[in-house]
């Protein structure tokens, strides 16, 4: 109990010395999250979430298709907007993971329910009704791919990184299986327990 309360009273401490160097507001009409954030090589920042409604963000805006919607903002060293995309079907979709590869592209993934619309891509959770996905922007914000990745029971994505080849990985929970071609994970079990996966 002592190290709790000594915690307790340290912490605001430390949180009054913190000097922040910029805000950038992330405006809506309500319900805006940040779920995933990278510091990028040229001194910006990636930011992805999920928003209910509408989304502001320095002049680009965006309306959901309903439930939450998925976002990604990219801003320069000079905190300036450089692009921003948003997708969405008519339930909750999200960005959980983002991280920036070698060549300064953007990964990013999440999850969809049912399909969902990413540039020129069209993903689909098969027949199950929410899927996972993982998609690459160039540094300018242009689609490289997206790909969907199915399975039964619940499932997301928590955590993307990039290997030193450039080779994206991902981790998350799946509760039945996952289909990530060529592999094919089973839990064996139908009890409502998620499993781990790299």
């Amino acid at each position: 109990m002592k190290t709790t309360t000594l915690l307790l009273m340290v912490l605001p401490l430390a949180l009054g010395a913190q000097s922040w160097s910029w805000v950038t507001p992330v405006d809506g009409s309500g319900g805006e999250r940040c779920a995933a954030l990278q510091v990028l090589e040229n001194g910006g920042l990636a930011v992805g979430g999920a928003f209910t409604g509408s989304l502001e963000v320095q002049g680009w805006e965006a309306q959901n298709m309903g439930g939450d919607d998925l976002y990604v903002i990219y801003l320069n060293a000079a905190r300036e907007l450089e692009w921003a995309l948003s997708a969405g079907s008519s339930q909750d979709d999200e960005t959980s993971a983002l991280a920036e590869l070698p060549n300064g592209d953007i990964a990013f993934a999440g999850a969809f329910w049912f399909s969902l619309q990413i540039a020129d891509t069209l993903l689909s959770s098969g027949s199950n009704p929410r899927g996972l996905f993982v998609s690459r922007f160039s540094p300018e914000g242009q689609l490289r791919w997206a790909r969907s990745i199915p399975g039964e029971g619940l499932k997301n994505i928590t955590g993307l990184a990039v290997r030193t080849d450039g080779s994206i990985a991902i981790a998350g929970y799946f509760e039945q299986n996952l289909g990530l071609a060529p592999f094919f994970l089973e839990s064996g079990r139908d009890d409502g327990s998620t499993h781990a996966f790299v």
